[in-house]
């Protein structure tokens, strides 16, 4: 993929045509022209784009998108997708792959952990289906599904969670977190990483 055919592209199919008389100021990318550059940089990263040629991508956007607008646009994308309707788990591997390329670029370490933090997202949505049982601070978490929750009637300090629960419950219980996080062997304080430690420690074997 050439990198300047793409500008070329985009910027012929964004910029309006220059007068003679002056040369208009370069408007910034919208969110569309972000959403088509970002969707080429991840085709590219998922044909062998090293880290050399992702910051090459960023330097050739950089008269209309510097990274603070690259950072904002992110946060948006994001939002799009951990609220759809179904979670993509190939763009959540694309995303994981970006961040790789990056993790040694310093102006684009922030966007990679970004990238990577909305790849975390996705695939704990992929779990969501799952259903959680938690007996108290010296429980260990058990699997189940929602058709056949593990919780006994009449059991007494029992409480079944799906991960969209727990993972609200993290957000305001430290000490819940603190707990898990033991618990599944993790070391970091974030609901986030938490949840995925748990669901991949529960994961059936072969899955």
């Amino acid at each position: 993929m050439n990198l300047a055919k793409l500008w070329q592209k985009i910027r012929s199919r964004s910029e309006p045509a220059a007068p003679n008389t002056a040369t208009p100021a370069i408007a910034p990318l919208s969110d569309a022209d972000c959403d088509f550059l970002f969707n080429q940089l991840l085709e590219g990263v998922a044909h062998g784009w090293d880290g050399g040629r992702v910051e090459q991508f960023f330097d050739h956007t950089r008269d209309r998108a510097k990274i603070s607008h690259w950072l904002d646009w992110l946060q948006r994308y994001g939002e799009r997708l951990t609220t759809a309707a179904t979670p993509d788990p190939e763009l959540a591997k694309r995303l994981e792959q970006l961040a790789a390329q990056v993790q040694r670029t310093p102006h684009l370490v922030e966007f990679g952990a970004s990238a990577q933090a909305i790849a975390q997202q996705l695939r704990t949505r992929q779990t969501t289906g799952v259903v959680w049982e938690y007996d108290g601070p010296d429980s260990i978490f058990s699997r189940g599904t929602p058709q056949e929750p593990l919780t006994t009637p009449g059991q007494p300090g029992v409480e079944t969670l799906t991960l969209d629960e727990l993972f609200e419950r993290l957000q305001i219980d430290p000490e819940l977190r603190r707990r898990i996080a033991a618990q599944v062997g993790v070391e970091s304080d974030d609901p986030l990483v938490i949840v995925q430690a748990l669901a991949v420690k529960l994961r059936p074997p072969g899955t």
